[in-house]
């Protein structure tokens, strides 16, 4: 069996100060999952989840830096890594996808060409 956990707020939970606990004693998550046989972790990506005045959404802040940040860090520890590319500077499903602000008023041909470059600039540079 496979076992996984989305930690992408995990770097922004602990700048704020976040505390976790196992029976009563305080644990590093990471550390946890590895000892309940997690595995993989799923880190999403957006493509720029600030606001325009540079502000963090504070969902993750799921940038490139971050996602390398994590990925080393949960690698470290023993874990394969899930990137979740969400084309979008925030979180995004079925019923929702709202453009990169990068890309707002792009034509289909200029979307078409900015999916391609970014995706292959993520996984070049992730490489």
């Amino acid at each position: 069996m496979i076992l996984g956990v989305d930690t992408s707020t995990y770097l922004e939970e602990l700048d704020h100060g976040a505390k976790f606990y196992f029976d009563g004693k305080e644990v590093d998550p990471l550390d946890r999952f590895v000892k309940n046989g997690v595995s993989y972790l799923r880190i999403r990506l957006w493509h720029n989840p600030y606001t325009l005045d540079g502000k963090p959404y504070l969902a993750g802040n799921c940038d490139f830096d971050n996602f390398i940040k994590l990925s080393k860090l949960a690698m470290s520890k023993g874990f394969k890594i899930l990137l979740d590319i969400h084309y979008s500077d925030f979180w995004v499903d079925p019923a929702k996808q709202t453009l990169p602000k990068a890309w707002a008023n792009h034509t289909f041909e200029m979307l078409k060409k900015d999916v391609y470059d970014y995706t292959l600039d993520v996984l070049t540079k992730a490489k």
